[in-house]
């Protein structure tokens, strides 16, 4: 007999081995390229030798990741399962247990999934908010003190530098926790009927009631120990007036902080209590009781000793505090020994009035590293395979016993200017970049063009004999392969040389910088970094290769010594024979109290940092204390890091030095050479002068009033109503009233409130000796009516010469180019120079050219080809000074410096005849100015000769 039963078929599809494959490969993959930036990251500090920062950071976060986590996540799940387990049995019938029946009968079978998948979120975002606490933790357990209390609470300021952050954190997670453990401990005592909201009496089981009183408890007794830290908090609270504690503060603030914790103490008491009783009415009436006494004694209270107290007579009632406000200032910010001495500024000007000011004048740097970069590149470049930043800096130099200010830069690589560009050539071949560039602040041949000290491929020897490749700069590829088994014929290029047979020099790289790359493994690693399989595949790299990667200076000294604030804007130095990247270091904390806080963005900001790449800008970081306490080198042809104590006594340095022992190199090892090439910070001075604008005022009541206030003044070479303020600059000068001239920065104040008239002069020594950071201000009499800055650049485009001059030359086909505005303080009263330089602008290889020189005193303007014809002008035709001997150093740079000129001369001369046969009375012009200038430098160098 046949069945009428259809038959069965498994439609269930069986899983193929494809898709297996697939996932194991992309967990492998995702694995080996996790891996491989690890270990990358490993190489390269041991590389530089500073694995014990890799290992120091790592292990601080690993332990504070599982901490944070492993607690978060046992707390918050102990309370669950205590909830689960302490369940009632049975459950009354209500149409609310009905439905949360349905869900019971859901969660039941999978729980354990969801305890699972529970542990390991909470496990994973806790100890990630853990371990970013690294940095507060290392703080904390390292603290040092500064042997300094509060005027308040009469503690070591290092309790609020380096411990109340931790606390405050610490008590932010314990209360976070306890809110998570309420929450859930609350969700599974109702979903399991330990909470009935429906019933009228008994609507928490004994077990809920206990737990949730316990936990409810805790997050209150937290917050009665947040209230007693925020009492100390006070000492750092940004107002209208100050930072730190107020009258208000003190006398309300203060005692209603206290109270509440005492209030939050017995309100946690009454939750405690209602472990034994079984109604939440005392618990409640305390939670009501601590809200109301909030609003009260912390919000109403003070608000009325503010109105009714501190308003009517507040410069009064606030002088104390104002007084901390400004004594923890100047200290925090290294301005509490800043000399203020008044400045009784001339107006008028005579002959020979600048008779004793020679060494000031013939210093004067005319040569602004802002506009020569063009003409770095049209001379210096070379090939454009080459390249100099946008903006260069400044340094001096010993030549023939004289010390003298360079503009300098070094020669870097630049992969996009390369012609013929392929992965072997970017990344094999074109490796380095290669010398040293120097040119004199204050001297120009005939033509307008810097004189160099140091220059051409292969480097001149003006500077002494150095290492000239630079293998580490800051605008490198991010990775070369270089070294390898020497050969007679080595990969490297190394520089364009015309006596070769093929018309460049080759190299293979010698130096200890690098990471091995010869073997399969570390290929591998770098192939998957780089994601380029021919770092596995080449035959060019061998068992003595090294990749070179991580090789901008500031981000190498970033690596090593994450705790750095680092300046903007590292420079080269030739020291002791080699070619050192030096980067200044900052110690900074937000935990000083009374201290004026300050946004290390916004305070460093000016016409420099807004518009240069070369300059990297702050980030938005807040500060109230900062040292520049580290000097760090990095070695351009190795790119050996080296971190050298600067500021001895700085407890934020000690601090770290402790946590990270052994990395910071005592200031004694700084070698002579080296000593000489340090200079005082830029962004160091620029947050200093922010504060100073208004700190300069020492008494409580002048700060009240506010009327002294300064501002950094506007950039005159910036327009409207955003215009930037006026970047600090380097320079040798003399100081009234001081000895010898000293190499320093400068910067102008004028007053707050839209006048642009001076208001003072600021000059911070930047020479490494006994005067290496005096901070000296020239404060002018108010009565006194000195134009500032950008009065100076308007009164030159006023004068009708000069504006004529200028007219022509901005026309046929040029442009004209103003360099920084100097003020110096010479003759009893305020100098200003500015160079101007000329560019032709229908040529695109067109440089600026050193042309004529402005001058300001007073009221009169100078304006001629040389500084000397510019202060004669203003100073009755015999300005007391002479700057010839600026423009030569040897007998051998004079016989070129004649030659020169000559030679500029003749050229001139055929120019102007030309340019007039062809009508071109602006070019005629303009050559004329030229022969003048060459006749004068001709001149100049046969009476020296």
């Amino acid at each position: 007999m046949m069945s009428n039963a259809a038959p069965k078929f498994n439609f269930k599809r069986r899983r193929g081995p494809l898709p297996i494959t697939i996932g194991i490969l992309v967990v492998i993959g995702v694995v080996l390229v996790s891996l491989s930036g690890f270990y990358a990251d490993w190489l390269w500090f041991k590389s530089v030798n500073f694995t014990s920062v890799w290992s120091t950071v790592l292990m601080t976060k690993i332990a504070l990741f599982v901490a944070a986590g492993l607690i978060t996540a046992t707390v918050v799940l102990l309370n669950i399962i205590i909830a689960y387990k302490k369940r009632p049995l049975y459950v009354p019938m209500t149409v609310e247990a009905d439905n949360l029946e349905r869900y019971r009968g859901q969660i039941e079978p999978i729980k354990r999934l969801v305890i699972a998948g529970l542990a390991v979120a909470l496990f994973y975002f806790a100890g990630t908010s853990g371990s970013m606490l690294w940095s507060t933790w290392l703080l904390f357990k390292n603290s040092t003190s500064f042997g300094v209390t509060d005027p308040q609470f009469h503690m070591d300021i290092s309790f609020f530098a380096f411990r109340l952050p931790f606390w405050q954190t610490l008590i932010g997670w314990g209360i976070s926790t306890l809110v998570l453990s309420i929450i859930a401990s609350a969700i599974v005592h109702y979903l399991y009927g330990g909470i009935r909201l429906q019933v009228r009496e008994d609507r928490t089981t004994v077990a809920a009631r206990v737990q949730l009183s316990v936990l409810l408890g805790g997050v209150v007794l937290l917050k009665a120990v947040a209230y007693w830290f925020d009492r100390y908090a006070l000492a750092l609270k940004e107002s209208k007036l100050i930072t730190g504690l107020t009258y208000t503060d003190v006398n309300a603030v203060l005692p209603a902080k206290a109270i509440l914790a005492a209030i939050a103490v017995v309100c946690a008491l009454l939750f405690f209590a209602n472990i034994v009783r079984r109604s939440w009415v005392l618990p409640a009436a305390g939670t009501a009781l601590l809200v109301v006494s909030s609003v009260l004694i912390a919000g109403i209270y003070p608000g009325a000793i503010q109105t009714f107290q501190v308003k009517p007579s507040e410069s009064s009632k606030e002088a104390p505090f104002i007084q901390r406000n400004i004594d923890a200032t100047r200290s925090a910010y290294g301005l509490d020994n800043v000399t203020v001495s008044d400045y009784q500024a001339t107006l008028t000007t005579s002959a020979g009035q600048l008779s004793k000011d020679a060494a000031t004048i013939a210093n004067i740097r005319l040569m602004d590293p802002n506009v020569l970069p063009a003409t770095f590149r049209q001379l210096q470049q070379i090939k454009p395979y080459y390249t100099f930043p946008d903006s260069l800096d400044i340094d001096r130099y010993m030549v023939d016993g004289v010390k003298r200010d360079t503009v300098v830069a070094v020669r870097e690589l630049n992969i996009a200017g390369n012609p013929s560009r392929n992965w072997i050539n970017d990344h094999l071949v074109y490796t380095h970049g290669f010398g040293f560039v120097a040119a004199f602040g204050n001297a120009r041949d005939a033509d307008g063009k810097p004189s160099f000290a140091v220059g051409d491929l292969p480097p001149t020897k003006g500077l002494g004999v150095f290492e000239p490749r630079i293998y580490f700069g800051e605008n490198v590829p991010d990775y070369s392969i270089i070294g390898g088994v020497k050969t007679d014929t080595p990969v490297e290029f190394d520089y364009p040389d015309d006596s070769s047979a093929n018309g460049q020099k080759n190299f293979t790289y010698t130096g200890t910088g690098g990471v091995p790359v010869g073997s399969l493994v570390n290929k591998l690693v770098f192939a998957i970094k780089y994601q380029e399989q021919r770092i596995l595949l080449s035959s060019l790299i061998n068992k003595d290769s090294k990749i070179l990667y991580e090789r901008n200076p500031r981000d190498r000294v970033a690596k090593v010594a994450p705790w750095l604030t680092l300046d903007g804007d590292p420079y080269p130095a030739l020291v002791d024979g080699k070619v050192l990247w030096i980067i200044d270091g900052y110690t900074t904390s937000a935990g000083y109290p009374y201290s004026k806080q300050t946004s290390l963005s916004s305070a460093t900001s000016d016409a420099l940092t807004s518009n240069s790449t070369a300059v990297t800008a702050q980030g938005n970081q807040n500060i109230n204390y900062i040292r520049n306490s580290v000097k760090a080198t990095v070695d351009a042809y190795d790119g050996t890091v080296t971190l050298y104590q600067w500021d001895e006594k700085d407890p934020v340095l000690a601090t770290w030095s402790k946590a990270f022992p052994g990395t910071v190199t005592p200031k004694s090892k700084i070698s002579k050479d080296l000593m000489s090439h340090i200079r005082y910070p830029e962004d160091m001075f620029r947050v200093q002068r922010e504060i100073l604008s208004a700190y300069h005022v020492q008494t409580a009541a002048a700060f009240y009033g506010g009327q002294d206030f300064w501002r950094v003044p506007r950039d005159p070479s910036t327009f409207g109503a955003n215009a930037s303020a006026q970047p600090p600059y380097y320079l040798t000068l003399q100081m009234p009233g001081e000895a010898k001239p000293e190499f320093a920065m400068t910067t102008p104040f004028v007053p707050r409130g839209g006048r642009e008239n001076l208001s003072a002069f600021a000059v911070v020594n930047s020479d490494a000796g006994p005067n290496y950071g005096k901070i000296t201000v020239l404060q002018l009499p108010r009565s006194t009516n000195v134009a500032g800055p950008s009065q100076v650049a308007s009164n030159f485009e006023a004068k009708p010469e000069v504006a004529n001059s200028l007219s022509l030359l901005r026309q046929g086909g040029s442009d004209v180019v103003l360099g920084n505005l100097l003020t110096l303080p010479v003759g009893g009263g305020l100098l200003y120079v500015q160079p101007v330089y000329v560019r032709a602008t229908s040529n695109s290889a067109a440089y600026p050219l050193l042309q004529k020189v402005l001058v300001s005193f007073g009221d009169q303007i100078g304006y001629d080809d040389t500084l000397k014809g510019a202060l004669d002008q203003v100073f009755g035709g015999n300005s007391g000074t002479s700057t010839a001997s600026a423009s030569s150093s040897t007998t051998g740079t004079t016989n070129n410096s004649l030659a020169s000129a000559l030679a500029s001369a003749k050229q001139a001369l055929a120019d102007g005849q030309a340019a007039l046969a062809k009508g071109d009375f602006a070019a005629y012009g303009r050559a004329q100015d030229r022969l003048k200038s060459a006749i004068a430098s001709a001149i100049a160098a046969q009476v020296k000769k």
